[in-house]
């Protein structure tokens, strides 16, 4: 593995924890808010066609008022379908006054709300997270199993992995990689309930757990299956080492809502 990447990964360790852990929660939710922001510039400036009228700053913005009436109206508020119908309003009226090339409208448009869903709504799920009782718990174990099963999966598939997972968008990514991104996300979520929550169930923790190990290579591949097409490598190069930021979070994209859910489940029981 990259010695830059190691080093920026332990470099921010530490602060990632003082920050979930002492952060109040409205602060918590504006910093996902921001966190949103960048990774929707790195993904409308890969993902939109290159053209004058083509606006990163538009699905930025829209972005981040999805985000925020997300994390900050109250829960199941109406705000939460109204920011969506507003964001499909204003994204049609911007292409229709401004200069455009008709033949990439539908791909301007599509991508613009496209990418406030896929980003910016499934990255707020961490800061909901934070917002549940247990938030603080509920963020290290999602983080933990999120990126233990990134690593786990990078050091079994390159020592053991023979088997190709999905050659086309990953060449890189096994079978045999994927097992052992399981297994140490397995090793995450007892190592964090052990530290933040004993009395949390082993039977869920460890079936939560193999669930975010096979639905964070979900939510890499997909991110890789974005890249592919349209040809780039990196959403950006913010994090030597690690590409961009969006690379570095595409797995908890989807690993955040599963636990939300998950968490939600289990408080109605």
């Amino acid at each position: 593995m990259d010695r830059k990447r190691i080093l920026w990964g332990l470099g921010l360790a530490p602060l990632v924890v003082l920050f979930i852990l002492y952060a109040p929660v409205p602060v918590f939710k504006l910093v996902i808010v921001a966190v949103s922001a960048l990774c929707l510039r790195e993904f409308m400036t890969l993902a939109l066609p290159v053209h004058p009228s083509s606006s990163p700053w538009l699905g930025v913005g829209l972005g981040v008022f999805l985000s925020g009436v997300l994390l900050f109206a109250r829960e199941g508020s109406e705000l939460w379908m109204g920011s969506l119908a507003l964001i499909l309003v204003v994204t049609f009226a911007y292409y229709l006054f401004s200069a455009h090339e008709l033949s990439l409208v539908l791909s301007q448009i599509a991508l613009t709300v496209f990418g406030c869903v896929y980003v910016a709504c499934l990255f707020s799920y961490t800061g909901l997270i934070r917002g549940l009782e247990k938030g603080s718990f509920w963020v290290f174990f999602t983080a933990g199993t999120t990126f233990m099963a990134d690593t786990g999966a990078y050091f079994v598939g390159h020592t053991l992995g023979r088997h190709k997972l999905a050659p086309r968008v990953s060449p890189g990514k096994t079978f045999e990689g994927l097992i052992g991104g399981v297994l140490a996300s397995v090793l995450a979520a007892f190592i964090v309930r052990a530290l933040f929550w004993r009395e949390f169930s082993a039977g869920h923790c460890g079936l939560l757990a193999v669930l975010v190990g096979l639905v964070g290579p979900l939510g890499d591949l997909s991110e890789s299956l974005i890249k592919r097409s349209v040809g780039v490598k990196d959403s950006g190069q913010m994090i030597p080492g690690h590409g961009g930021l969006l690379d570095r979070l595409d797995a908890l994209l989807f690993t955040a809502p599963l636990v939300y859910y998950y968490a939600i489940f289990l408080d109605a029981r």
